[in-house]
């Protein structure tokens, strides 16, 4: 840990960051629905009437040209990935973005349930699908879900703190700052990068 700013700051990365752990998916949980939220206007979870969306059982990862493929969700857009880099700086200070970057250098696996809206699929199998979102083979595969939304893993800035990418796919893109008090976790901030 090192401090910049007055800010503690975690230089290394997540020490589960292979996989997704089970603090991971409440913070998972917490960034979408309140991405949802935020984009609708209203509360996306059970409790709230929410809808079903498509999640793909593994997240996100940061890369930069020429690695990115425009439109392959593999990895987060490089203007996406640069917004991140300059909002997670401001907010926790000058390490953040590396932690951001070290964390989610590759794709985790998801396993367990992020909320009992969110159906986990093969991320192979709904990648390839995606090339054509609103697709007949979509449609027919997914029935009854309203939508594909794609995470980051979160990464852990500071104390009880956490940053994670949303991708709620054709639709926007935005930076959740969370942070834990009493023991659960609230949306701090919610940073739109873009919407359609």
């Amino acid at each position: 840990m090192s401090q910049a700013g007055g800010k503690i700051l975690a230089e290394q990365p997540h020490p589960d960051d292979a996989d997704v752990n089970a603090e991971d998916l409440i913070v998972l949980r917490t960034a979408i629905n309140g991405f949802l939220a935020s984009s609708y206007g209203v509360p996306y979870n059970v409790a709230h009437g929410g809808v079903n969306m498509v999640v793909p059982d593994r997240t996100i990862r940061a890369c930069t040209p020429p690695a990115y493929i425009p439109y392959s969700y593999e990895c987060i857009p490089p203007e996406d990935q640069q917004a991140l880099d300059r909002l997670l700086a401001s907010d926790h200070g000058p390490y953040a973005a590396r932690v951001f970057r070290d964390r989610n250098a590759r794709s985790s696996v998801i396993r367990g349930q992020i909320d009992p809206l969110f159906r986990l699929v093969p991320a192979a199998e709904l990648l390839e699908l995606l090339e054509a979102p609103w697709s007949e083979p979509f449609a027919r595969r997914y029935a009854g879900m309203q939508g594909t939304v794609i995470v980051s893993a979160p990464v852990y800035p500071a104390a009880r703190r956490a940053a994670v990418y949303v991708l709620h796919v054709t639709h926007s893109a935005g930076y959740m700052d969370l942070f834990q008090h009493d023991g659960a976790w609230k949306v701090r901030a919610v940073h739109g990068l873009w919407i359609s």
